[in-house]
């Protein structure tokens, strides 16, 4: 159950990515010319990792039929952002060509996958009928 769970919720990253990328690809190829799609693979792509890994905690914690709770949705928050802030030094120090646009898909991306991380948190939360 736990392994069709999260490749549902890596499908739903995959989708919302798309929508995105539709959606912003003219405004970021005005700003960062042919660039454009380098920077929001590369802000949209770090995203969508720490998105991946900072949902285990939340995938396991519901496998073992433990109380995902607050002490789960919190751990999988904090790894996701310290993933995001670590990715995001890495790229101001590599790297630091055409920042601004990365930076805001960055942004723009963690955003959006929050959305589907919050629904996972709360489907957790909701399945085992409680928050601890």
């Amino acid at each position: 159950m736990a392994v069709g769970t999260y490749l549902r919720f890596v499908l739903l990253l995959c989708v919302i990515g798309a929508a995105l990328f539709a959606i912003g690809y003219g405004p970021t190829r005005k700003m960062s010319g042919p660039y454009a799609a380098s920077a929001m693979l590369t802000g949209g792509g770090l995203s969508f990792l720490a998105s991946v890994v900072g949902s285990i905690p939340l995938v396991l914690m519901g496998a073992k039929g433990a109380l995902v709770g607050s002490t789960g949705a919190l751990t999988s928050m904090l790894l996701r952002l310290f993933l995001v802030l670590g990715g995001c030094l890495g790229i101001v120090v590599v790297d630091p060509s055409h920042l601004n646009a990365t930076l805001i898909w960055v942004g723009l991306s963690y955003l959006g996958f929050l959305c589907a991380d919050v629904f996972l948190a709360l489907s957790g939360i909701d399945q085992n009928q409680g928050l601890v």
